[in-house]
């Protein structure tokens, strides 16, 4: 990240990412609300059970609900794009990973949870032009 701010305004800016760091407002907007309810599920018939609500989605492309991320954070400034291990090196580069286009690359193939566990999304970065992550 870049910024033009200038040597004495530094502390007023750290003063103000602070502040934004600490605050809670994003809880004022509904689309995340839900962040603070997240916690990883350990129970293992519920993952299970979460797991086949899931392939069951794909399968029949009930997609409403159903968004890819990647599972660390990114230099979104260097991002070239994501591509899927199931595709070839050729394909053009999605700037925005997207669960549509990997299942187009299973058409054919039934999707298991061994398939889904296997396949890779790469995040490329433009400055190296290799994945990130």
């Amino acid at each position: 990240m870049k910024t033009s701010a200038r040597i004495p305004d530094l502390p007023k800016l750290a003063e103000r990412l602070l502040e934004t760091y600490n605050s809670d407002e994003y809880k004022q907007h509904r689309q995340f609300e839900f962040i603070d309810h997240l916690r990883p599920e350990k129970d293992p018939i519920v993952t299970s059970a979460l797991e086949e609500l899931l392939l069951e989605a794909l399968r029949a492309e009930d997609l409403g609900d159903i968004h890819l991320a990647a599972p660390e954070p990114l230099d979104w400034s260097a991002m070239d794009g994501f591509r899927f291990s199931t595709q070839p090196t050729s394909v053009s580069l999605e700037s925005d990973p997207r669960i549509t286009t990997y299942l187009e690359t299973k058409q054919d193939e039934e999707l298991t949870k061994a398939t889904l566990t296997s396949d890779k999304m790469f995040a490329l970065s433009s400055t190296t032009n290799l994945p990130q992550g």
